[in-house]
């Protein structure tokens, strides 16, 4: 009996080992497996990060050459390579504006300025985008937002004054409606009710430029902007 149960007593420390030494070469296996992929990974976001900045080197080539449409498939290629790259998507946002597409170029420039919020480029071109979209007085916040980014004003300072003169056009423009009103008249068969309307509305977004007191009240008009569709 005693010589039986050491016999058993030795093969079960034999098998006990080998369960040992197969769950070692398990363990040593995984963490082979996850060097290699963690390499890999990483091999692979290098990789996306230096293409989609070749992809934007030709798309602006394009770009100066008049070929927009082929450029913005590059930018286009560029920005989903590295959604991360805000100057990929801001070069969408000038190549958008240039297609007449305001609304797509706001959407692309407001990305931009998310990922690089403190990227005067990036402000001016969504101010462009806003202007061109009918939205002034955005624009010049926008652009004011820029001016406090840059370190070469005279572009932007430019920019501002382009667009101080569109919302002094507007605010004019409001001023006329407004006699319209007064007299009872109605422009274009319109009745002096929907005068009233467009008056309120008007006079809401120039007090966004012309009064720091009514800002929070003018950003209620953002609803339907670019601002208010981007907020994810």
């Amino acid at each position: 009996m005693k010589v039986t149960f050491q016999v058993k007593r030795q093969r079960k420390a034999a098998s006990v080992l080998t369960h040992m030494e197969e769950y070692d070469d398990e363990v040593t296996r995984m963490e082979q497996e996850q060097a290699e992929w963690q390499r890999k990974a990483a091999s692979s976001l290098l990789d996306d990060v230096t293409l989609s900045r070749s992809l934007q080197t030709k798309g602006a080539t394009l770009a100066e050459a008049g070929r927009l449409r082929e450029a913005l498939e590059y930018f286009n290629n560029a920005a989903r390579r590295d959604p991360t790259s805000a100057m990929a998507h801001e070069q969408r946002a000038q190549v958008l504006l240039e297609l007449d597409s305001p609304w797509e170029a706001v959407q692309a420039a407001t990305v931009a300025t998310t990922l690089a919020p403190q990227w005067d480029a990036a402000h001016l071109t969504l101010a462009r985008s806003q202007l061109n979209l009918g939205e002034p007085c955005l624009a010049l916040r926008t652009a004011e937002v820029a001016l406090a980014c840059t370190t070469e004003p005279q572009e932007v300072t430019d920019e501002i004054a382009h667009i101080e003169q569109i919302v002094q056009q507007q605010h004019l423009a409001l001023l006329t409606r407004a006699a319209v009103v007064e007299e009872g008249g109605a422009d274009g068969g319109g009745t002096s009710e929907d005068l009233g309307r467009v008056m309120q509305r008007d006079a809401l977004r120039f007090a966004q430029v012309t009064s720091i007191d009514n800002i929070g009240l003018a950003e209620g008009l953002s609803t339907g902007s670019p601002e208010g569709s981007l907020s994810e």
